[in-house]
């Protein structure tokens, strides 16, 4: 399931490539749920191909980015780049992709985690160019 909420300022086409973006990327990832979030956890697009809420997945990358930046800023290591969960059957990462979004991808296969990093990394970069 994909789903666009329209968010003011953003131009309704980029928006559909947006979606075209994160619909690519799941079928080029292991990743079955990924979505651009604001800071605050509103979801501007989600693309989730199991029977993950995305409210919830909305939200809880929001608790994710504030953990994050709380630890970075406590231990002095600089502005947050990512913050990764991972459990024993999945993972969760968070990648800042501008200065008031996250991208946000979750996977219940652990075996690329790497890949996925690298892959949500690029995928960042793009959705920076694009919705900026």
């Amino acid at each position: 399931m994909t789903e666009i909420v329209e968010k003011e300022g953003i131009d309704p086409e980029k928006l559909e490539k947006l979606q075209d973006l994160l619909q690519d990327l799941e079928r080029s990832t292991d990743l079955e749920g990924c979505a651009v979030v604001t800071r605050e956890g509103m979801r501007i697009a989600c693309s989730v191909s199991t029977e993950m809420d995305a409210d919830v997945f909305s939200a809880i990358s929001a608790v994710m980015n504030n953990l994050g930046d709380m630890t970075i800023d406590k231990m002095a290591h600089g502005g947050l780049q990512e913050v990764i969960v991972s459990g024993t059957s999945g993972f969760t990462l968070l990648t800042n992709c501008g200065k008031d979004r996250m991208l946000v991808g979750a996977s219940r296969k652990t075996i690329r985690l790497g890949f996925s990093i690298h892959t949500l990394r690029r995928a960042a970069q793009r959705i920076m160019e694009l919705l900026e």
